[in-house]
């Protein structure tokens, strides 16, 4: 049904269609289609009820059993903890990235990045 949303109601390319995401060929344009959803839970059920009830059902999801070592996780779990330890200790930058920003904020002669 994703596919149908997002590829065959906006007119793109859909499944077996599509052109690889990566590759030596990035000019070619993919043809690739987007849909969004936006719904307003109080259209359907008070605030309290939606809340108390999605807490539960993440409950529920995360407590399923995981495979030996693993854990379960909600969608945005993996991203809230990346959220929370780069708020604690930054953001990671690659060296090549560190060189094209201490360039640059010597061009604009701004205080260059500094390590945390």
């Amino acid at each position: 049904m994703v596919e149908v949303l997002s590829s065959t109601l906006s007119g793109m390319v859909n499944g077996f269609r599509l052109l690889p995401m990566g590759g030596p060929d990035m000019a070619t344009p993919r043809g690739v289609g987007h849909f969004f959803l936006a719904l307003n839970p109080a259209a359907f059920v008070d605030r309290a009820t939606f809340t108390a009830c999605l807490s539960e059902y993440l409950a529920d999801l995360r407590a399923q059993p995981a495979a030996d070592g693993a854990e379960v996780l909600a969608p945005g779990d993996r991203e809230w903890r990346c959220l929370a330890r780069r708020d604690a200790e930054g953001i990671p930058l690659d060296s090549a990235n560190q060189v094209a920003y201490a360039a640059l904020a010597e061009t604009l002669d701004v205080r260059p990045l500094r390590q945390l």
